[in-house]
């Protein structure tokens, strides 16, 4: 009889770990299944408006949830499983009889299957909700119209996005910009990419050579970022031998805004009382105090007028203008950074 006993006991714990575990395979497979279906929805759906790395990040991040919830459930099932079978086992030693163990199997199995299912509602309630946190951030990325927004959000891995600053479904296209998560700013790139050494002209027009500065994305855009931010700016580099900005009243160096007006300021924002002015002309710095720039000064030797133009209402800079050098010692740069906003206006 005991011989028996232990055999059928035996053949029960095997039974219910049969079933419990093609249970457990069922639930983990639908949730995979489940998870699979939304990542692959929202890396279709993202990839659409953002770099197809980002799309990949949520993904892997949905898959791991999976993988986490595959080693929880695994865990569980074999923590609850022990203590359920030792009770069964000692009860049935003291109750011998084949129907009352057959009775008892049958409410210990569903005991333990309404065990492992409670288990299982929380950690696929967190799946749902890490699904559904995720599914509202791509909509928020593929919606931005600035980094600042992403930012806001969570986003901190600085890199290349599309944004739409003049509004989703209105004016142009989504834009590719860079954001730089450090400071939170939206960065537009242009076509001036390293320093550029300015040649001699064949006329004598002030501001012969031009140096047109093209940008990857329509000016309508650019210019929906500068409302939307709370500032922006550009950095401009001047570098000259025997070369000077401004002489005898002449503008020879200068750049062009937004609207195609002509500005000779090298710093800050337009200031009508001082048309043309550097850096050091405004901390009365420069070589020679009595002047707005270093290049001014026409020295025989290597100069720099560097500043950073804050005007956001007439960024960014589309052109610079220089020339005519008169002698063949005269010599000139010109380095244009990007255009970089943030802040929110």
């Amino acid at each position: 009889m005991n011989i028996e006993f232990i055999n059928k006991l035996q053949a029960m714990k095997e039974e219910i770990k049969t079933e419990l575990r093609q249970e457990f395979k069922q639930e983990l497979s639908n949730a995979v299944k489940q998870t699979q279906e939304i990542a692959l929805k929202l890396k279709t759906e993202v990839s659409q408006e953002l770099s197809s790395e980002l799309a990949d990040q949520l993904a892997v991040q949905l898959m791991e949830v999976t993988e986490d919830l595959s080693v929880q459930l695994m865990e569980g099932l074999g923590n609850e499983l022990q203590p359920e079978l030792q009770a069964i086992e000692d009860n049935l030693k003291a109750n011998l009889n084949s129907q009352m163990i057959d009775d008892v199997s049958e409410q210990i199995k569903e005991s333990i299957i309404d065990e492992v299912a409670q288990d299982l509602r929380p950690i696929l309630t967190g799946l749902e909700e890490d699904t559904e946190n995720l599914r509202e951030m791509s909509k928020l990325i593929r919606t931005a119209r600035t980094c600042e927004e992403l930012a806001s959000a969570g986003i901190s891995r600085s890199g290349n996005f599309q944004l739409d600053p003049d509004g989703e479904n209105a004016g142009a296209d989504p834009i590719n910009v860079y954001c730089d998560f450090s400071t939170r700013a939206t960065e537009i790139y242009h076509n001036m990419v390293d320093e550029l050494e300015l040649e001699q002209c064949d006329n004598q027009e002030l501001g012969c050579q031009k140096v047109p500065l093209e940008y990857e994305v329509p000016m309508s855009q650019i210019i929906a970022l500068t409302q939307l931010s709370a500032t922006c700016e550009q950095a401009i580099q001047f570098d000259c031998f025997m070369a000077p900005l401004m002489e005898h009243g002449n503008e020879l160096g200068y750049w062009l805004d937004r609207n195609g007006n002509k500005s000779n300021f090298f710093h800050g924002n337009l200031n009508p009382d001082q048309p043309h002015v550097c850096r050091c002309g405004m901390d009365q710095s420069c070589v020679l105090p009595e002047l707005p720039c270093n290049c001014d000064a026409k020295e025989p030797n290597w100069l720099a007028d560097e500043g950073v133009i804050t005007d956001k209402n007439i960024l960014p800079i589309t052109e610079f203008a220089y020339g005519p050098m008169e002698y063949e010692m005269q010599k000139a740069k010109v380095k244009i950074g990007h255009l970089k906003c943030s802040g929110i206006y």
